[in-house]
């Protein structure tokens, strides 16, 4: 598996991933870091060219979430951020 941080911080574990289709990347059986995301383990991410990322699983295709997230909407990334910079 490959660990992906961003700004140094550790994000989740990846098994495989696909070239850009629709200038996207999809990661395979992530397991994350993150209580919060842990119940999207296992799930294919699909992420775009700006950062944004989506959650595909059976029922829904690419569209867990209503609109595509950021990781600075993960709760545990931000404090994890704020206290990179020393902001508590």
């Amino acid at each position: 598996m490959t660990t992906q941080t961003l700004l140094g911080i550790e994000l989740l574990d990846w098994d495989g991933w696909d070239d850009c289709i629709d200038d996207k990347i999809f990661l395979y059986n992530p397991q994350w870091k993150f209580p919060s995301m842990q119940k999207y383990n296992g799930m294919v991410m699909e992420i775009d060219r700006s950062g944004n990322f989506n959650i595909c699983d059976n029922d829904n295709g690419c569209n867990v979430f209503q609109e595509d997230q950021s990781f600075l909407s993960i709760p545990e990334f931000r404090q994890s951020l704020l206290e990179k910079v020393g902001t508590k």
